[in-house]
């Protein structure tokens, strides 16, 4: 573990049971694939694993993806910022239900020579796709690829997220006062 992680705590993302089929395929390496070090900066953390030598970390901001594009773009337009903000080297925007899917963006990382992925799921909770599909998904990929991939949590628990929801009611309702 990274010296930089040491003070931080780890967490297990998933609390999910999985037929002995799956366990079997995936073996010792599940939790390597879906711990994760908590923290509110995903930069940080990227950072901090990608510390050791040789290696080159990459994100890829999962989303759920739909059929309107306007929907998609949107998500493709956070993942720009965060990634000018967070200096992320190598980034995909990749949906589970549109297209780029995980697997084109895992690709596209490992041929930018990623040596890790970085999972960053676009969702608010930890919904079905993140306590079933998702897990699945990385674990095929990471075998396929030969590559380490971990999930980060979802967005729920983010303390800005709080900040987010006021912030929308003071812009509808400026200067107005609010019943305590």
């Amino acid at each position: 573990m990274p010296a930089q992680l040491g003070a931080q705590f780890f967490r297990q993302l998933f609390f999910v049971v999985f037929d002995s089929d799956f366990e079997k395929q995936v073996g010792s390496h599940f939790r390597l694939l879906f711990s994760y070090p908590y923290t509110e900066d995903v930069s940080t953390a990227a950072k901090a694993t990608g510390s050791e030598a040789g290696k080159a970390i990459g994100i890829a901001v999962f989303g759920h993806g739909s059929s309107v594009e306007s929907a998609n773009e949107s998500v493709r337009a956070v993942a720009r910022q965060a990634a000018r903000e967070g200096g992320w080297a190598l980034y995909e925007t990749t949906f589970l239900e549109a297209d780029p899917r995980l697997e084109e963006a895992v690709a596209n990382l490992v041929r930018g020579g990623a040596t890790e992925i970085l999972v960053l799921p676009y969702f608010l909770t930890l919904g079905i796709h993140l306590q079933r599909d998702l897990p699945r998904l990385a674990a095929d990929l990471a075998g396929k690829f030969g590559i380490p991939i971990q999930i980060a949590p979802p967005l729920d628990g983010h303390p800005a997220l709080s900040r987010v929801l006021a912030d929308r009611v003071k812009a509808l309702l400026p200067g107005k006062a609010l019943l305590p």
